[in-house]
């Protein structure tokens, strides 16, 4: 069952549609004679045109009601498998339509549902000389009797993993960053070292990624496209849980999480098991399975990631690649005071809170995730001047999961809100200390002995409702309040070498041992396996991963 079958099942007035909606395919290719054709739509309906028919007629432009797409490139929503489109033409309103003579204009709607509504509003820009995919396909199917579309997306696969179409030189990714987190920190390594591979990351949000990224971007939305790489890669890196289906064979699949090399809190099988989700886990043994090697940091990583992706084959410790900038001379504070220059000259403290789930446990979905601020920035703010001195600012970050919701929270002029900043680790990078509550940022700073704070009002509830620890919370390194009172009293009081001293003993005891090289072992691993000569046992140097067997 493709796009089109699916809109039928959900149209029951199939025949009245056809008897106002009367055109054919041979209809719109005889019509397209002399004509500019534009495209009214970019989803499903314009994938099947331009998959099925497309090849008939040139594109003179492509609009859409969305404004988050118009001004966006149209190679970036729809995949052209058998013709060649200006890689330049960018989605518009209805605007460039007005201009023309309504004469010399073909309009093809794409949309499968609201094809009425656009019909009607192209009518009241005088332009009558329009087409439905939808409306055309139906009267095919119905008048020559064609069963249920094989799926699409499923025989796309099938057809591609019939042959040997992986690339040595090809690596995929799918992230939940836009262009940050470790898959960053290794890509750019790999170019460093071999700057011929060919490398796409899948953008996961509608915005721009940083100019300087050396990949080839392909937006989600784009899913054919998305499938024409993917089938193509020897690699495939991902920090999240994602699946195309069954995998190309030869293909290989690398976890990398979007952690350090140590978590506080559950995730995937164990957090399921934590609010007793079934169907959570019977998603997981479907998409976790095509898996076959997971990076590690650490003995303790290792035995979280074997529980928590119940995952049993191979371990490559390497260390935490997106924390390497934190260990090199970089130029993040830099970069971080020309996008906010309020910070000239200041010093900064990072409060990078977690989400909380609602309330109600039985409402876990990810459209459930909350954060009410509890944090006074006056009382804060005034604590880090008198204790440390110079003059302080306040850089707010919220989790991913919560960008797009309304915070309500009234910002001083010392309060910098940076969740929109595109590399939370430059942030990390360049501040001067952190406060978080549960996430396990809170690690990354202290790799290098950077001051951290721990601000938790709600502990109790949220290990009720929401995670559970991996670790003993009160045997964090760092200091704890739950209270504003009491954080102030923390960083007042706050002696720099005992804090020293316990994040060494701390790390120790969990085998975390970060150096600034960890993207340098995870990339000599992805060119061995390229290479085909990936190594076991003792590492040849310090600069070598190591591979353990789960």
């Amino acid at each position: 069952m493709d796009a089109i079958d699916r809109e039928m099942k959900c149209q029951n007035n199939l025949n009245d549609i056809l008897a106002i909606w009367n055109k054919t395919w041979r209809d719109f290719e005889n019509a397209t004679v002399g004509k500019q054709v534009f495209i009214f739509g970019m989803g499903a309906g314009a994938d099947f045109y331009f998959d099925k028919y497309a090849r008939h007629s040139e594109i003179a432009g492509f609009i859409d009601n969305n404004p988050k797409l118009q001004g966006k490139k149209a190679c970036d929503y729809i995949f052209f498998p058998s013709i060649r489109i200006d890689e330049s033409m960018i989605i518009t309103d209805i605007s460039p339509l007005i201009k023309l003579s309504p004469d010399k204009v073909l309009v093809l709607i794409a949309s499968l549902k609201h094809y009425g509504e656009i019909a009607e509003e192209l009518v009241d820009i005088g332009i009558t000389n329009y087409f439905s995919i939808f409306c055309m396909e139906v009267n095919y199917r119905l008048t020559h009797n064609i069963p249920e579309s094989i799926d699409r997306k499923r025989a796309f696969i099938e057809y591609f993993q019939k042959g040997n179409l992986l690339r040595n030189d090809k690596i995929f990714i799918q992230s939940i960053y836009n262009y940050g987190g470790h898959l960053k920190a290794i890509v750019e390594e790999l170019k460093k070292q071999r700057p011929s591979l060919d490398v796409v990351w899948v953008q996961p949000e509608n915005i721009e990624l940083d100019k300087n990224a050396n990949v080839r971007i392909i937006r989600q939305e784009n899913y054919f496209a998305c499938l024409h790489e993917y089938v193509r890669s020897k690699i495939w890196l991902i920090d999240g849980v994602y699946s195309f289906g069954d995998k190309p064979q030869g293909q290989i699949c690398i976890q990398t999480k979007h952690w350090s090399s140590i978590t506080l809190k559950s995730f995937y099988y164990d957090e399921a098991e934590f609010r007793r989700d079934e169907k959570v886990k019977e998603w997981l043994d479907k998409e976790t399975k095509h898996m076959d090697y997971i990076l590690i940091g650490s003995e303790f990583d290792m035995e979280t990631c074997e529980s928590g992706f119940n995952f049993h084959k191979n371990f490559v410790k390497v260390g935490s690649p997106r924390s390497d900038i934190l260990f090199r001379k970089n130029k993040c504070r830099e970069k971080i005071k020309k996008t906010y220059p309020c910070l000239n000259e200041k010093k900064t403290l990072l409060y990078a809170p977690t989400f909380r789930y609602q309330p109600n446990p039985e409402q876990y979905t990810p459209n459930a995730m909350i954060f009410e601020n509890q944090l006074d920035f006056e009382v804060l703010k005034k604590s880090l001047d008198d204790s440390f001195g110079g003059e302080w600012f306040l850089l707010v970050r919220l989790h991913p999961s919560l960008l797009n919701r309304t915070w309500h929270v009234k910002l001083s002029s010392y309060v910098v809100d940076v969740s929109e900043y595109p590399d939370s680790q430059e942030l990390v990078a360049g501040c001067d200390a952190l406060i978080t509550d549960y996430s396990s940022i809170m690690f990354e700073p202290a790799f290098v002995k950077k001051p951290v704070f721990l601000f938790t009002t709600d502990r109790e509830e949220y290990l009720l409702k929401d995670r559970k620890f991996l670790i003993d919370y009160a045997e964090l390194p760092f200091p704890i309040a739950e209270s504003n009172e009491e954080l102030a009293k923390n960083i007042a009081n706050f002696n720099y070498d005992i804090y020293v001293k316990n994040i060494d003993a701390f790390f120790d005891k969990y085998d975390v041992h970060e150096d600034g090289h960890a993207s340098e072992r995870a990339a000599r691993f992805i060119l061995d396996l390229l290479d085909g000569k990936v190594h076991e046992g003792a590492p040849r140097d310090e600069l070598d991963y190591r591979i353990e067997r789960g």
